[in-house]
């Protein structure tokens, strides 16, 4: 497991208790590598997902068919069990956990990692997937487990998404999250980058989210920052719907998040 120390890392992670405590943030690979081959359009140009940009920096070191393939690291499985006190750990920074491969060629694997979920109740463990149906194909997921969406990309799976692709697949992600939000789940989504104003989508799906990530586009170290029209309109729904607010580090590209801050995490229970 690798630790997300500030000011660097994946910084939501690093969850705050309702005691104003935090915790330590780790990530946590059992599989990698990802065949959702996203990517974004961006100032002109085309930025890849940053997974897979990080597995092309280490020269095919652990990714020996490229980073468009499914690796299963066995040894990893009970990494979570050394720590007695609770994290917040991230189980597919480097894979999608959810991903339709991974539920139908290593399900047998799968279960094993949500077992380890649920053998360390101390332990929070926050997933982003874009299968917006997965949540939906897996009976008792761990409660301990925040289920979370992120956002359309401009190019999935070899295709461009054209606006009505990027709806339907945000009212497939908000039909999975209002859902598991009903059985009483932690459920949130990534808007990262924020391309878009979908705070429509939002509007439409009250009570689908506990907690909303806001972040940047960004293309290596260059970032772009959202249009700050479209994260006003979508702060006021979520803000309106009682939903957590948490801005990525690189939302300090844009003037207006640095003036409104939000750092928040949404409400749960601390399991000893």
């Amino acid at each position: 497991m690798n630790e997300q120390k500030a000011p660097a890392g994946i910084e939501w992670t690093r969850i705050r208790n309702p005691d104003g405590t935090f915790r330590r943030g780790f990530t946590w690979n059992v599989f990698t590598g990802c065949l959702h081959d996203c990517e974004w359009d961006i100032a002109g140009e085309r930025a890849e997902c940053y997974a897979k940009t990080l597995a092309g920096r280490w020269n095919g070191r652990g990714y020996p068919n490229g980073f468009a393939a499914t690796y299963y690291h066995p040894e990893r499985l009970d990494l979570p069990k050394k720590y007695s006190e609770g994290a917040g750990i991230f189980p597919d920074s480097q894979s999608d956990l959810f991903g339709q491969w991974i539920l139908k060629d290593w399900r047998l694997q799968f279960e094993g990692v949500l077992q380890t979920m649920r053998d360390t109740p101390q332990h929070i463990y926050q997933t982003l997937t874009k299968n917006t149906t997965g949540y939906r194909q897996v009976d008792g997921l761990p409660k301990n487990l925040w289920l979370g969406i992120s956002s359309p990309p401009d190019h999935f799976v070899g295709t461009n998404l054209s606006d009505k692709g990027k709806r339907n697949y945000l009212h497939s992600a908000f039909e999975t999250l209002g859902q598991k939000a009903a059985d009483g789940y932690v459920t949130w989504m990534s808007f990262e980058p924020l391309s878009q104003n979908w705070a429509e989508f939002v509007e439409a799906n009250p009570g689908a989210l506990k907690w909303a990530v806001i972040g940047a586009a960004s293309n290596g170290s260059t970032l772009y920052p959202p249009e700050e029209g479209h994260v006003r309109a979508l702060i006021e729904v979520l803000d309106a719907q009682g939903v957590a607010v948490f801005f990525k580090g690189n939302m300090r590209s844009l003037p207006w998040a640095r003036d409104h801050w939000r750092d928040d995490f949404p409400a749960f229970e601390v399991v000893a």
